[in-house]
Parts: C-alpha cells; structure tokens; sequence
C-alpha cells in the first residue's frame, strides 16, 4: 500500500517488481513479529490492545485493492481512448486513502479527552470504536502553573 501512489513512476522506471518484493518482505516481518499470540495480547499495555474488527476488515480491503490496481496496472492495456486511464486511478485511490486517513486522525484527536481525578493527576482517554468502552493511554501527574 505504501508504494500504491508512486506506482506510475515505478512502471516507467521498471522497479515494480522490487517495490513488490520489498513490500512483501515488509509485511512478512510485521505480520510475524506482531501480539498474534494470546500470551501476548493478554500480556499487553492497553495501548497495544487488538484492533477493531472493522478497522482490520478496511485494512485488508484497502490492500486487496491497492494489490488488485497494481495488477491490472502491470499486466492490463488501457484502452487507446483513455491512455492514462490507470495513471489517474491510481491517483484518485490514493487521495482517496489520504483523504479518509485525514478525518480519521482528525476524529481521533476530537475524541481525546484529557480528565482530571481528585488526586490532580491527568488521565489521557481516547474513546474506542466499542460502543461505551475507554481506553487510558497514559497517566501522569500535571503540575499547574497559576
């Protein structure tokens, strides 16, 4: 997905397959070094809770498709009416992910909530993806300054 909106110029330049090959091996690494095992996940801090289910279905999906373009960027002929026709598709599905990326780091900084205990102490929470469920990022002790 990370080489998705450079892909025009990976064609012309024939690097595609290496772009390939490097991505793969990227997410081979992650994919394995990952909380996969259940120890693990109950060993976690709650930053490093599971994903939501929605979240990871959308994830894979946006790599179907980014797989599925660069596919048929490679291997498929644009029609001669329309010779850029993968160049600007590619275009639009990558500023389409920029785009929906946006509003989502945008929700999530309006959904950060910085709350005070009787104790003085701050607990940062962000509002999860459950209905009704908060997560506490962090706690520290904030000194005022009056």
């Amino acid at each position: 997905m990370e080489g998705i909106s450079m892909l025009p110029l990976l064609i012309k330049d024939q690097l595609v397959l290496p772009c390939c090959a490097t991505v793969g091996l990227f997410y081979l690494v992650t994919m394995t070094t990952t909380n996969s095992d259940v120890k693990a996940r109950e060993a976690s801090t709650p930053i490093q809770d599971s994903v939501h289910p929605l979240l990871q279905s959308l994830r894979n999906l946006s790599l179907v498709g980014a797989a599925v373009l660069s596919v048929a960027s490679v291997c498929l002929t644009p029609p001669a009416r329309l010779p850029d026709l993968f160049t600007l598709l590619t275009a639009v599905y990558a500023c389409a992910h920029f785009v929906c990326f946006l509003v989502y780091f945008y929700w999530l900084q309006l959904m950060y909530k910085d709350e005070k205990d009787s104790c003085g102490s701050s607990t940062a929470r962000i509002t999860d993806l459950r209905i009704g469920t908060e997560k506490h990022l962090r706690n520290r002790h904030v000194t005022r300054k009056m």
